[in-house]
């Protein structure tokens, strides 16, 4: 059991972890500490918990709103999905794909799915899908205003983009 990072004394019983520019931090607090840090405690976090946290709100739609627009299908409403984290028909994705498309792209960093490509396979999509991946990435860190990463991953994607223009040279 480990012991509480903070005072040293009491057995940890929450158990943080931090990632800042690449670096993985692991805290360890006892109850009495995280109450005097005012560290929120939640022991689950759900599907809804996810949602609400990954919308914007300045972009949400109004309640009123996710309770007029129904699956014609199955009647699922976007506050029925937002509720339960689940949808009632594969037509959903159809009728609420806008809505969707945001939140996709917070958690996987896209909305569009490139899937996986066996090693043995043609290496073209996974330079493609390297170069879209380092793309996004570089959104990301400019947004965060990390500007020596954002250089790092732009050189990257150059040096990639001057090999696939090698390529085609020495193909034609």
């Amino acid at each position: 059991m480990k012991i509480c990072d903070r005072c040293k004394k009491n057995p940890a019983s929450l158990h943080l972890t931090e990632i800042r520019k690449g670096k993985r931090e692991e805290f360890h607090l006892c109850d009495e500490c995280a109450r005097k840090l005012k560290v929120p405690q939640k022991s689950q976090v759900t599907v809804n918990d996810l949602l609400d946290a990954l919308m914007d709100k300045n972009t949400a739609q109004s309640s009123e709103t996710e309770e007029k627009v129904k699956c014609p299908h199955c009647g699922t409403t976007f506050a029925d999905f937002k509720r339960s984290g689940r949808f009632g028909c594969a037509n959903d994705y159809k009728v609420f794909g806008e809505r969707l498309g945001p939140i996709l792209e917070k958690i996987h960093g896209s909305s569009k799915y490139i899937g996986k490509v066996p090693a043995s396979q043609d290496p073209e999509p996974v330079f493609i899908r390297e170069l879209l991946t380092l793309r996004q990435k570089l959104k990301e860190v400019v947004r965060a205003e990390e500007y020596e990463e954002a250089a790092r991953i732009r050189d990257k994607i150059a040096e990639l983009e001057n090999q696939a223009i090698a390529g085609e040279d020495q193909e034609g």
